[in-house]
C-alpha cells in the first residue's frame, strides 16, 4: 500500500503500512485480548479522540428546541391515540390495537430515549454511566424493531 495513501486514509503519518493487517496488528499483543481503554492508550489517542467535535452553541440551541418540541408534541399525541382507544369501546379494533402498540413504542422513544440523547448532544460525552448508556442503546433497538413489526403486522392485516 502507498505509505500517502495510508497516511490519508487513516489519517496519521503511517510509513510502514504496507497492508490492512500491518496497520492493525500490534506485535505481540492480540487486537481481540485488549480492551477499548487499552487500545485507545496504546493508539496513543484519549477519550475525547474518539468522540465527535463539539457543536457550535446555535446549533445547541436549535437541538433544543427541536427536540423538546418533538417530545412534547409526541408525549400529547401519542397519549391522546392511547386514551381514544382505551375509552372508546368503539374503537377498539384490530388495526387501532396495533395503532395503540405503535402510540406506546413511540411514547417510550420520547419519554426515556430522545431526553438522553439530547443530553449527549449537548453535553457531546455520556456521563450517567456504561450501563446506562448499554441499556439505552439496547432499548432504543428493541422499541424501533416493535414499532417495525407493528407496522407489518398493520400491513399483513390489511
Amino acid at each position: 500500500m502507498d505509505p500517502d495513501f495510508a497516511s490519508y486514509y487513516y489519517g496519521t503519518p503511517h510509513s510502514n503500512v504496507t497492508s490492512h493487517e500491518d496497520y492493525y496488528g500490534f506485535p505481540g499483543y492480540d487486537l481481540d485480548m485488549l480492551d477499548g481503554m487499552d487500545l485507545l492508550k496504546h493508539l496513543n489517542l484519549s477519550r475525547k479522540d474518539s468522540l465527535p467535535s463539539e457543536l457550535p452553541e446555535h446549533v445547541k440551541a436549535i437541538f433544543l428546541v427541536l427536540y423538546l418540541l418533538i417530545i412534547v408534541l409526541s408525549l400529547f399525541g401519542n397519549v391522546m391515540v392511547v386514551l381514544v382507544v382505551v375509552r372508546n369501546h368503539k374503537m377498539r379494533t384490530v388495526t387501532n390495537t396495533f395503532l395503540v402498540s405503535l402510540a406506546i413504542s413511540d411514547l417510550l422513544i420520547a419519554a426515556l430515549n430522545m431526553p438522553l440523547q439530547l443530553r449527549f448532544y449537548l453535553q457531546n460525552e455520556w456521563t450517567l454511566g456504561e450501563p446506562l448508556c448499554k441499556f439505552t442503546k439496547y432499548f432504543q433497538g428493541v422499541v424501533i424493531v416493535s414499532s417495525i413489526l407493528t407496522l407489518t403486522g398493520i400491513a399483513i392485516d390489511r
